[in-house]
């Protein structure tokens, strides 16, 4: 289950993921979009019980460059944990930061 939020201020999207009761544990996070030429940073919390989160990726970077070449990486892995809930903030990497 993923939920949309309001955007925090540099945050492009900001995604709330809950595991199902039987789902295995998270160790990583894979981002599909029919979007290209993209560079976003990407951190990731996670809570056992949605009301204490602790952070689990900071500062990852998912990119497309398939316009230049063949490249891409859209996987954030994590270690693995028993959190539950997740909150994924996606965020643009300003053009000063962005890799050429």
């Amino acid at each position: 289950m993923w939920s949309p939020r309001r955007n925090s201020p540099g945050t492009a999207w900001k995604i709330l993921v809950a595991l199902e009761d039987k789902a295995p544990a998270a160790n990583g996070f894979t981002f599909h979009t029919n979007l290209r030429d993209y560079e976003h940073a990407v951190t990731v919390a996670g809570s056992a019980d949605g009301t204490q989160w602790a952070p689990l990726v900071a500062d990852a970077v998912i990119f497309d460059y398939t316009r230049f070449m063949d490249i891409e990486n859209r996987d954030v892995p994590a270690a693995r944990q028993c959190c539950r809930q997740f909150r994924i903030e996606v965020g643009s990497i300003a053009d000063e930061s962005a890799s050429p």
